[in-house]
This record gives structure tokens, sequence and C-alpha cells, in this order.
């Protein structure tokens, strides 16, 4: 046996390794492995609070159109403004658990296996296409899966770098807009007699400039959520879709 057919034959037996071990073994690890569940729950914990904000928001902003004068409509049009902000997020979010989702699975029991099928299939019959083809599957499928996870543990380290969780600050910001929801019912629940002289005009103002503060709260909340949750996936979706052009579009010589 000369040493072309040595090399032929010790290329074949890493290969055919390759790819028992990735469909067999290294799939079910990067699937099952209780990091990407944590990561899975971190996602599915963002959606809860995005809901939670959205429904304190909504709250808030049919609470605040039953105050008297302009300021409480404008500021309700800007809370339900938001409602699109937070649409954005949850796009992410769903975009980022699919990834999350497919990741392993098509890195590790699609594109590995099958690019070492075709990189055999060229050992055995000497077709270059098939070797190209084959190397270029296997280089997406580990750039697939190094990709995503690092993109979602990067978001986590983001949020968690602040200084009060995202949770603590949703659940802060839906106490205060149920707060201001039953003061600004309460004062315009109030007949006329009680709405005589200038304790009405300060719970008024009061209400309007607590709905202000909240407001404030909550755009800092979605700002983050936006660059965190819709942004990054995003730019992960786009960083795949330039990698899968960039490398199906390299040359490479088979000898």
């Amino acid at each position: 046996m000369n040493e072309k057919k040595q090399h032929s034959v010790a290329l074949a037996i890493l290969l055919i390794a390759v790819c028992l071990l990735s469909f067999l073994w290294v799939s079910r690890v990067a699937t099952d492995n209780a990091i990407f569940t944590q990561m899975n729950k971190t996602i599915d914990n963002k959606e809860q609070n995005v809901m939670a904000l959205s429904a304190g928001t909504m709250g808030m902003s049919v609470a605040i159109t039953l105050i008297p004068g302009d300021t409480g409509t404008t500021l309700a049009e800007k809370l339900s403004d938001m409602s699109g902000y937070m649409f954005l997020v949850l796009i992410g979010l769903y975009i980022e658990k699919i990834l999350l989702l497919l990741s392993g699975t098509i890195a590790f029991r699609v594109l590995i296996p099958i690019g070492c099928i075709f990189c055999l299939y060229h050992l055995f019959f000497d077709r270059g296409f098939a070797w190209r083809l084959g190397v270029k599957m296997i280089v997406f499928g580990i750039a697939v899966f190094a990709l995503v996870p690092t993109s979602v543990w990067v978001t986590q380290k983001i949020d968690n770098s602040s200084n009060v969780s995202v949770e603590q600050r949703v659940e802060e910001s839906s106490k205060k807009a149920e707060q201001i929801a039953k003061k600004a019912k309460k004062e315009t629940s109030k007949n006329i007699l009680d709405k005589i002289g200038n304790a009405i005009t300060t719970g008024m103002d009061n209400t309007i400039n607590s709905a202000k503060t909240y407001f404030k709260n909550t755009m800092d909340i979605v700002a983050a959520m936006v660059v965190t949750s819709f942004v990054i996936p995003v730019l992960t979706l786009l960083i795949l879709l330039l990698l899968f052009k960039s490398i199906w579009g390299i040359q490479i010589d088979v000898k």
C-alpha cells in the first residue's frame, strides 16, 4: 500500500469517526446540555418580562386617558407607541430561541455528518466537487454552532452587567403602573364638589408627573431590551447569512 493510499485510508477512518461522533454523541450533548437549557430558560423569562411590561404599559395608557386635559392624552399615546418596540423585542427573542434550538441539530446532525459523507465520496470515487462541498459544509456547521451560543452568552452578560436585573426593573415598573392607574381612576371618579379647589389640581399634577417618570423608566428598559434582544439576534442571523455566502464562495483546491 503506497503512501497516498495510506493517507486516504487514515483520512477515511477519521471522517467516519467524526461523522458518527457528530451524529450520535455530540449532537445529543449540544442539544441537551444544561448550559443551553439555562439559556432557553433565560429567553423564556425575557419573553414573560416583555409580556408583563406590555400589559402594564397598556393598562397605564388606558388609565391616563381618563385624566382631563391634553397632557394625559399625549402621554398615553406615547405609551401606546411603545408596544411597537416591545413587538420588535419579541421578534428578536423568537429568532434567538430558534437559532439556539436548531444550531446544535443543524451543525452536528446535518451539516457536519453530510459534509463528512461528501468528503468520503471524494476519497473513494475521486470527485473534486464532493470534497469542496463537504469541507464547506463542515466549516459552516462549526461556524453555526460557535456563533449562536456565543451571541446568546454575550446578550446575557450585557443583561447581567446592570446593577439591577431586568426582572426587578420590570416588576417595579408593573407595580408603579398599577399604583398610578389606581390613582388616576380615583382622581377622575371624584364628584363635582370634590373637584373644587386646588387639591384636585395638585393630585392630577402628581399623577401626571408619576406617569412621566414611569414613561422614562420604561423607555430605559425597552431601549436596553431592543439592543440585547433584537439587535444582537438579528446581527447574528445576518452574520450567519454572510458566512454562508463567504464560505460557499471560497475556492478549495483538490489534490
